[in-house]
């Protein structure tokens, strides 16, 4: 068995990728601090692709296909065509938590309520602080019911009566705790250590090897860069400290990038795009040429939103 992810409420329903653009899409996401999933369904195919914003930002990508679930990248999921895109949007405070649901592991594995009490059971996994699901299937009519745990607190119930639905109210618990049935257990647990650290690392490194890329294209075409370059980053101090070539924090040399781990994200980020700005500016690079390092970028799987520069 797979885990999914219950129905929520629509933000928007059915949009055909011949309507829209994807990449505009996010954009305006974004603007709107949108907090949720995109469920993108491949035409003719079983697989699925599940992007996950936190106020707008890029958190994370799945892909799902046949019931493997592999991690994915937001830049694949804008060369998607055909298909349809559901939203759905989340509370910010729970985001992390779907965002990991499919990728939760199993905890305890057919344990019977002929020896184990629904709700002792239940009460047992909330002192825990289980992070995860409970799955409890009905033997004699495989209805089943999944308890959604975040912190060891019940944040719904999801039931194929209902459509999947994730109820947030008592109704469908007291249902499943009042059927008297057989249940068979499952406990699914969701890892959440060091899932922070994980995703900066991840766009971490891509924004590393996407700024080497184009400054190893720059290089190829303008024998000064490293002089050019140098110039620019001393300029730049003033406002990103770390570009002081004599901090030794911030180094390109042989093609090779050196930057501080001490450096966070968000700062890098900002501090390639204001030298990549002015290294644009100074060597006046055109439309063609800047189409040529989107390529370039694009077949190392980096994505080149991270430089608006090159729009």
């Amino acid at each position: 068995m797979n885990l999914d992810l219950p129905v929520f409420p629509f933000y928007y329903a059915n949009l055909h990728s011949s309507f829209i653009k994807t990449e505009n899409l996010l954009a305006f996401l974004e603007q709107e601090e949108f907090t949720g999933f995109l469920e993108f369904r491949v035409l003719n195919s079983e697989q699925r692709w599940i992007i996950f914003l936190e106020n707008g930002l890029f958190l994370s990508c799945l892909t799902v296909m046949q019931g493997e679930i592999k991690k994915g990248s937001r830049l694949e999921v804008l060369e998607l065509d055909d298909f349809i895109l559901n939203i759905s949007k989340l509370p910010l405070d729970e985001v992390l938590f779907w965002s990991r649901l499919l990728l939760a592991q199993k905890k305890y594995t057919d344990l019977s309520s002929d020896f184990i009490d629904v709700v002792k059971f239940i009460n047992k996994l909330r002192q825990e602080q289980l992070n995860g699901v409970l799955e409890c299937v009905e033997e004699k009519t495989e209805q089943t019911y999944y308890v959604y745990f975040w912190l060891g607190n019940i944040l719904g119930i999801a039931s194929k009566k209902y459509g999947y639905q994730l109820m947030r109210d008592k109704k469908v618990m007291d249902e499943m705790v009042l059927a008297q049935a057989k249940f068979t257990f499952n406990v699914y647990e969701v890892n959440l250590k060091d899932v922070d650290s994980e995703v900066e690392e991840e766009s971490m490194h891509s924004l590393k090897t996407g700024l080497e890329l184009i400054l190893n294209y720059l290089a190829q075409h303008h024998s000064d860069l490293n002089l050019t370059l140098r110039k620019v980053c001393l300029a730049g101090s003033k406002q990103f400290i770390f570009l002081d070539p004599f901090a030794e924090e911030f180094e390109y040399k042989n093609g090779k990038l050196f930057v501080e781990n001490t450096i966070n994200f968000n700062e890098l980020l900002a501090a390639s795009n204001y030298i990549l700005e002015r290294l644009f500016s100074i060597y006046k690079l055109g439309k063609k040429e800047k189409q040529n390092i989107i390529l370039l970028l694009k077949d190392k799987n980096i994505d080149y939103n991270y430089f608006p520069c090159l729009k």
